[in-house]
Parts: structure tokens; sequence; C-alpha cells
């Protein structure tokens, strides 16, 4: 917002301008915001709803049993590599601190599919089934390196993505915006889990330009727990899991995460070497202190 605008305002507010002006700069106003909570329509219908709910659990004499934190609850991303400990820390966290307040865990790495890409998807999967199909599979094998596992993802895959992240991020935003904690497992960055896309051709710019402006819309966490541990340790729990990653992979996604840092963010880093019990009173020290200083 400009500071014109905001004097403009301001000065209709306190000079009881009249209505049209101050409607014209409310709209004006409104224009600047980027994350809305709620349309102005929906959020009349919710408001009623809600002193209607409100009215009946009092008479009812209903006791609410969680707790929210106003103004704006808080938003917690967890981030680190591959096999590093932050989808178990996430969820322990999460479950925890259910019992206190509004909590939602969401996993931002592989958000479900928003009806927008859903039918684009659709046809993913059917062309990768029949290419299956009718290409044989080769016998030989071959090394990948870092570099080649990351580039696995088709440009359009890269921007389906970007949607469905955007969307599942501001589905919870509304619930964030009234006091709900969220807590993420994964959350885009410019290094990690974010855009992916390089614009060798017409076509690929303009799907990096989308790309981006889809991750830009997405907001910055209130507070980043970032999971580090050794690679041998990590590629050690990647070789435990039910359907290990490919080692080159998680190479790649260590050398990335090294680097994960958000501007806007308190970020703090947490060693998952320790004994878990530990690493795990540590995480919830640190939240439950941002919680209380909302």
């Amino acid at each position: 917002m400009s500071a014109k605008l905001f004097q403009d305002s301001l000065d209709a507010l306190t000079n009881r301008e009249s209505l049209v002006k101050r409607v014209r700069l409310g709209i004006e106003v409104r224009k600047c915001f980027d994350h809305k909570v709620r349309g102005a329509f929906e959020a009349e219908v919710l408001r009623s709803w809600q002193f209607l709910s409100a009215y009946i659990r009092g008479k009812l004499k209903v006791k609410r049993k969680n707790r929210f934190m106003l103004p704006g609850g808080l938003l917690v991303a967890f981030v680190g590599s591959e096999a590093s400990g932050k989808s178990t820390l996430s969820k322990d966290v999460a479950a925890w601190l259910k019992e206190r307040f509004d909590v939602a865990h969401i996993h931002v790495g592989k958000p479900p599919k928003n009806w927008r890409t859903k039918p684009i998807w659709i046809l993913i999967s059917i062309y990768s089934g029949v290419k299956r199909l009718l290409v044989r599979p080769s016998n030989t094998t071959t090394s990948i390196d870092a570099a080649d596992a990351l580039n696995l993802p088709h440009p359009i895959v890269c921007w389906l993505d970007s949607i469905d992240r955007r969307e599942h991020v501001g589905k919870h935003f509304g619930m964030l915006m009234q006091g709900c904690t969220v807590i993420t497992d994964r959350y885009p960055s410019d290094f990690m889990d974010g855009p992916r896309i390089k614009g060798g051709s017409p076509i690929t710019s303009l799907l990096s330009r989308f790309e981006q402006k889809n991750y830009k819309s997405i907001p910055s966490p209130d507070l980043v727990i970032k999971a580090e541990a050794p690679l041998d340790i990590t590629l050690d729990r990647n070789s435990l899991r039910i359907n290990p990653e490919p080692e080159a992979f998680v190479r790649a996604r260590y050398d990335l995460a090294k680097n994960i840092s958000f501007e806007f963010s308190d970020m703090v880093t947490i060693d998952t070497t320790q004994e878990y019990s530990t690493t795990l009173a540590e995480v919830r020290r640190i939240v439950w202190q941002r919680s209380v200083s909302v």
C-alpha cells in the first residue's frame, strides 16, 4: 500500500468524507492485500453462522476444547533433506500441540490434487500407463548422478505441483487467520521444493514465470524448524525405509537442503542425531515458546 493511499484513507475517515469516496478508497485498499481470507459474501455468511453457532453452544453450555491464537495463528514449517527426521517430528509435534490448540498438519511437498489440475494429472497418468505398456524397459543399468536425479520432473509437472502447493497452503490460510496453528511437512523455498523450471524455450519460459508467480503467492512461515543429520546417517535411514529413494536423489536433496533459508521467517536448526526423545522435547520447547509469544 502506498503512503498516499494510506493518508487519503485516514483523512477520509477522520473528516467523515462522503460514503462514495470511502467505498472507493476501501476498494483500492483491499486490492493491496495478496492473501485474503474470504470473499465478502462468503465472509458474511460465515460470520452469521459463527454467531448462530456460538449462541447455540452458549445455550447448550458446550465448552470449547481447543484454544486459538489470535490474531493470525501460527504457521510452522518443518524442512530438511530426505530422511532427516522432519516428517516424524512434524507429526509428533502436531499431535502433541493438538491437545492444547486448534492444529492442522499438512504435507506441502505432496499436496492433494486441486480441482484445477486434476484433469491434467489424469491425462498424464493415462499417458504414463500407456507408455509403460508400449515401451519395453531396458535391461541395461545406468548410473544417475545428482543433477539427473533432480531434473527428472517435466516442466508441466513442476508447474502443476506449484499450483497444487499454492492452493493447498491457501486452503489452510483461512484457518490460519482464524487462529489455527498450521504445521507443515516440507515448505517451498528458493533452494528446495520451490521453482524448478528452467526457461530454455518460449513455452518453458512461460511456464517458469507462471511457476514463480505461484510460489511467490505462498506466505512465509512464522517459524521454520530445519532438521539436519550427517550424510552417512541420512543414507542409512533412507536405506531402512520400506520404499527407499535412490541414493543419487537423496544426495542431491541433501546438498540443496544446506541452503534452505527464509528471509522473513524465524529459523531454528535441529540436530536429529540425538536421542529422539531429546530432539522432540527441544522442538516442543521451541514451538511452545513461539506459540505463547504470538
